[in-house]
């Protein structure tokens, strides 16, 4: 992870602590890390998305998609023509796409469950061609950082004041060398 993305996860922290400790000021209203923790890691999980591409036109659209390994792309035939997804050329692992005769408004669907780069075609219409790119998702190691931040502000951030949350915050990066 670079300095950039360290000193954000440093900020956001430090902002997320600046919060907790306006609400420890007011009488009766205290918030414990634990709340925060499980918000936190609720955002920053990634979900997996579906994605549509559409079949129309003599065309898959949109040509090119990027989205991220558990991700689902569903294919729509729009036309009376029929059409078949199918993996081509040099594909990533063990990915191989194959639909069946898509007819009018059918659908096929799939869920990229490794990382590269996978050109598929119609099988009927050569000339229609698209790519799919499946991204390792590097937000999902970044969460695993900030997990791991946040388990830490949980251990020690009770007994320390701000500055002392963010100097800690600063020094737990750097011993796990990423800021």
């Amino acid at each position: 992870m670079d300095n950039t993305i360290a000193t954000a996860i440093v900020m956001n922290a430090g902002s997320l602590l600046i919060a907790q400790m306006g609400t420890m000021d007011q009488p009766g209203n205290q918030t414990s890390n634990a709340a925060t923790n499980a918000t936190l890691t609720e955002t920053a999980n990634e979900k997996a998305e579906t994605h549509n591409v559409t079949i129309n036109n003599f065309a898959f659209s949109p040509q090119t998609l990027t989205i991220k390994k558990a991700d689902t792309v569903v294919w729509t035939n729009l036309e009376t023509v029929p059409h078949i997804v199918i993996s081509y050329g040099e594909i990533s692992g063990a990915t191989k796409l194959k639909s069946p005769k898509l007819s009018q408004e059918q659908t096929y669907t799939y869920v990229f469950n490794e990382s590269g780069k996978f050109p598929y075609r119609c099988d009927i219409h050569p000339a229609m061609k698209g790519t799919i790119i499946v991204k390792t998702g590097k937000k999902n190691r970044d969460n695993v950082y900030i997990k791991e931040l946040l388990r830490h502000l949980a251990v020690s951030g009770q007994s320390l004041n701000f500055t002392e949350q963010l100097l800690s915050c600063n020094r737990f990066l750097q011993k796990i060398d990423i800021a």
